[in-house]
């Protein structure tokens, strides 16, 4: 993640400085880099709450970035690339992927037509 800063009270709410330069205190140039995919808090319940397979889940990842998602079984992994791909949607929380927010209903329908298939 070279040359980006996190802002650990951001929230999706927030303005964000993506993509945008700033000088450190060291005199150097330094580049906000936007993630490709942010999750905000994410939470997946099932069975009215009593199932948590996903617990207020932050992470961003960035273009170019090599990722794997491994745990034990039943630890939400699945649940999270069914989300990822918009297959389904968290109880709680934001997912960003290319600056698209895959809550909104509206949203949806663009990612799937433009920046998603399944083999």
């Amino acid at each position: 993640m070279d040359g980006y800063i996190e802002n650990e009270n951001a929230y999706p709410d927030d303005e964000y400085i993506y993509n945008e330069t700033f000088i450190g205190e060291d005199g150097e140039e330094y580049y906000y880099e936007e993630p490709l995919i942010s999750l905000f808090d994410v939470v997946k319940e099932y069975d009215k709450g009593t199932v948590k397979a996903l617990n207020g889940i932050n992470l961003d990842i960035f273009e170019g970035e090599f990722v794997s998602i491994i745990g034990p079984s039943g630890s939400g992994k699945s649940t999270l690339l069914n989300m990822l791909g918009a297959l389904d949607k968290p109880t709680r929380g934001k997912i960003y992927i290319d600056g698209i927010d895959l809550v909104k209903e509206k949203d949806l329908s663009e990612f799937r037509q433009e920046k998603i298939g399944f083999v």
